[in-house]
């Protein structure tokens, strides 16, 4: 939700009925009445410590920098409190899946070309690094327009790599994915390197200084996968339409035994 609208009456508007809330013990603020955990904390402005190295996002441990610190006041728990943690590492892992949800959400929002069919921020890319945009193309040099559009979001600020595809490529299957890679790119003329660019100090490609520093200046490459010239470009060769679904469906007939998993 945008600066200054309460989330905790849109959770209510949300579930069609009033958010029940109460009291924290020692900080003047609201929370919900069945949260698991509640940690009630203050920040003071000019107290840092050393903090990590700790398993990140991004399938690496980070490195060690300095941070605030939460001066815990107190702690409250429903009874049988469920304290949720998911695993950080080399992915696919839960940080990746529900980091991306949000930023393809909050792209589809905010970028204003028309024409966005689907949008995959990918699990190998550590649910933030790499976009694959299906799109419905509407002339030449449109595919790089999204592309930067994209990266233009708060929600892509962290991507390096922009992939955008044809409507007629799935973006959630890497075999067609690369087949457009393969099929419909000239990297001289489809590819855009965008240099000095806001990065994140978490990524292990950028150089240690970078990182330490906070500047985390990177490069990002948008990739124009779409068919150039589409008017003249070769016609796709695929089965008749229904043909594969008729062999699926009737598989069993063929008695040939497919290999386990």
């Amino acid at each position: 939700f945008p600066l200054g609208v309460d989330e905790l009456a849109m959770a209510g508007a949300l579930r069609e009925e009033p958010l029940e809330l109460v009291a924290c013990e020692t900080i003047p603020l609201y929370v919900p009445a069945h949260a698991e955990i509640v940690l009630e904390c203050e920040m003071p402005p000019d107290v840092l410590h050393d903090e990590g190295p700790f398993g990140e996002f991004t399938g690496y441990y980070g490195i060690e920098n300095r941070r605030p610190v939460l001066q815990i006041k107190a702690i409250t728990y429903r009874h049988g409190a469920i304290h949720q943690a998911s695993y950080e590492g080399k992915p696919p892992q839960e940080t990746n899946v529900l980091q991306a949800v949000s930023i393809e959400g909050e792209i589809v929002k905010y970028v204003s070309l028309p024409g966005i069919k689907a949008i995959n921020v990918t699990e190998g890319g550590c649910g933030a690094f790499n976009a694959v945009v299906s799109i419905q193309k509407r002339f030449e040099g449109y595919g790089k327009m999204m592309g930067m559009a994209v990266l233009g979001t708060w929600g892509g600020r962290l991507m390096k790599n922009v992939t955008v595809v044809d409507e007629d490529i799935d973006p959630y299957n890497p075999t067609e994915v690369e087949w457009a890679l393969a099929t419909r790119v000239q990297p001289h003329r489809d590819v855009e390197i965008i240099k000095e660019v806001t990065g994140i100090h978490l990524d292990p490609s950028l150089p240690l200084h970078e990182r330490l520093t906070g500047h985390s200046r990177t490069s990002k490459m948008i990739i124009d996968a779409t068919r150039h010239d589409a008017k003249e470009f070769e016609i796709v060769c695929s089965p008749e339409k229904g043909a594969v679904e008729k062999v699926e469906r009737e598989w069993a007939k063929y008695g040939i035994r497919l290999p386990a998993g």
